[in-house]
């Protein structure tokens, strides 16, 4: 089946994407996880 070569492919085009992307997700999360502590801090004020 063609569909699967074509979804191969594209794994290996997304291989050096796939880590920036984790490292970009990370960040998010990190960052998400400083303003939920900053609010907290705040609130509990």
């Amino acid at each position: 089946m063609s569909g699967d070569d074509n979804a191969g492919g594209l794994v290996l085009a997304a291989s050096p994407m796939a880590k920036k992307s984790w490292e970009f997700l990370m960040l998010l999360v990190k960052m998400k996880c400083l303003i939920t502590q900053t609010c907290l801090l705040f609130h509990q004020e």
